[in-house]
């Protein structure tokens, strides 16, 4: 697709396409031609016995270049598709006002433009290769004769043999050289340049990425006070589509990332890890991996997140291979949550429900669909088939269970049995996951993590499906609070210490 991008912060881009039928290149000439230059008006106001009088200086004639093809132009407004079979631009020289004399241009590349417009637009255009074009200019250079508005002949822009190009983004700056003839035109720095962008939808640039095995979030968890080392993890560099080349690709943290990631985390502590590479060797079609070691927990403060922003800073050995500027992020947190043993009970003793309280922030009444009230007291009332359900409210619905005295909580374990009156409705009613809170009074709340069900489908009164909230370490509390947003149940709760 070949387009000519529109700013007039620099120069003045004309956009436009043009579709190759021979070459398979369609192409898109987004047309922003200058076509007039507004009246300039300048009013000097002055005052003379009490009126205001205007004085006004005659518009200036000003030259700019404008940019067409052949074949069938469909124009709209400043959009232009051009159908060809030649891959060709035509550049003409055009004036605000008709020339007084013949006025005659001479247009051609410059190269160095590309440089400074890349700057100033923050744009990574490349510099269109001269072996992919040919220029047909008039020996004489473009003219447009007096009392015309528009020369007559113009500069041919013949693209060629795009194929062998490996870029998918080219620039070629198409300006006005030198100027002879009618003094009074005036030309600009700012209008005497058009940009032809070539956009070649067909080729892929290789794109080199960091990637995990889990995306771009590595998340390691573990209790609070654990020491040793943290779990090795690998980070591999990919490159797609792969490059003929060998490459050298440098790595490092960044943690500038860190605020644009998310609020409440902090960087990981100066010599807390290491990274088993910082230059990486691909060769042709391979991929490559390091690690980021974490020897000590320790050198961690347990009540706090920490966020490793990884990304790749050099690329080297194939100019054509982009970054894809892809962060990889290790999060390390803490917590007392043990998601990896919940197929059953840490702590041994099943503590006595007897004088047990329960309230709820809201509960389903299934009264009115022929069923019953779901109230809190049914979550430790030993009987399977009853259950508490969480009415619609806020989506942060929870159940509180007041054990009447404070113990050392080791689990908490739940049940879930299949709801009917929910299921009328296709309302999966199993908790998909369940913040877990602790409190030896009531008020001052801790949140004690995350717990992700193992189990959360089927189940019965009979044979209800279980699940165990289990602690790396016993947790003084006498209130357990489960939240799991509306519509959730719990048959039974019990509590181990």
């Amino acid at each position: 697709m070949l387009t000519l991008i529109g700013r007039q912060v620099s120069d003045v881009l004309t956009n436009y396409s043009i579709i190759s039928n021979m070459k398979k290149y369609n192409a898109f000439i987004i047309a922003a031609g200058l076509t007039a230059f507004c009246m300039i008006m300048l009013f000097a106001c002055k005052k003379d016995n009490g009126d205001i009088k205007y004085s006004q200086r005659p518009a200036s004639n000003n030259l700019f270049l404008s940019i067409s093809g052949t074949g069938n132009l469909n124009r709209t407004q400043n959009f232009t598709t051009l159908s060809t079979t030649g891959g060709t631009a035509a550049v003409g020289l055009n004036l605000t006002k008709a020339a007084g004399a013949d006025i005659t241009a001479s247009i051609g590349v410059d190269t160095n433009k590309v440089a400074n417009y890349n700057a100033v637009n923050g744009t990574q255009f490349r510099l269109l290769p001269a072996t992919y074009y040919d220029l047909q200019a008039p020996g004489n250079g473009v003219t447009i004769k007096a009392g015309n508005l528009f020369s007559t002949d113009s500069v041919k822009v013949n693209f060629k043999n795009l194929k062998g190009l490996r870029a998918s983004n080219y620039l070629l700056p198409v300006t006005i050289l030198s100027v002879s003839g009618d003094k009074s035109a005036i030309l600009s720095d700012s209008v005497r340049t058009v940009y032809i962008n070539l956009t070649l939808s067909d080729v892929k640039q290789p794109v080199a990425t960091l990637t995990t095995t889990s995306g771009n979030l590595v998340s390691l968890t573990y209790p609070v006070g654990a020491k040793g080392a943290a779990a090795v993890t690998p980070i591999t560099i990919n490159v797609s589509p792969t490059s003929p080349n060998n490459l050298t690709i440098g790595v490092a943290t960044d943690n500038t990332k860190i605020a644009s990631y998310g609020s409440g985390f902090t960087a990981f502590p100066d010599g807390s890890y290491s990274l088993s590479a910082t230059t990486l060797n691909l060769g042709s079609g391979q991929s490559a991996s390091f690690n980021v070691n974490i020897p000590d927990l320790s050198k961690f403060d347990g009540t706090k997140s920490y966020l490793l922003p990884l990304m790749i800073t050099k690329i080297n050995g194939d100019e054509y291979v982009l970054n894809a500027n892809k962060i990889v992020y290790v999060q390390l947190s803490f917590n007392n949550l043990n998601n990896t043993n919940n197929t059953s009970a840490a702590g041994s003793k099943l503590l006595n429900r007897q004088g047990w309280l329960a309230n709820a922030t809201a509960s389903f009444d299934g009264s009115f669909y022929g069923g019953s009230n779901y109230v809190p007291a049914n979550a430790i009332d030993g009987d399977n088939s009853t259950d508490w359900v969480s009415n619609y409210q806020t989506g942060t619905e929870s159940i509180t269970i007041d054990m009447g005295a404070s113990h050392q909580v080791k689990t908490i374990a739940y049940s879930n049995a299949f709801n009917s009156i929910l299921s009328q409705f296709s309302i999966e009613d199993y908790p998909s996951s369940v913040k877990v809170y602790t409190s030896t009074n009531g008020t001052d709340w801790t949140s004690q993590g995350t717990y992700q069900p193992v189990a959360n489908t089927g189940g019965s009164a009979a044979a209800p499906v279980n699940n165990y909230i289990n602690f790396f370490n016993p947790i003084n509390a006498r209130y357990v609070r489960l939240q799991v947003g509306y519509y959730k149940s719990f048959t039974e709760i019990n509590v181990y210490e």
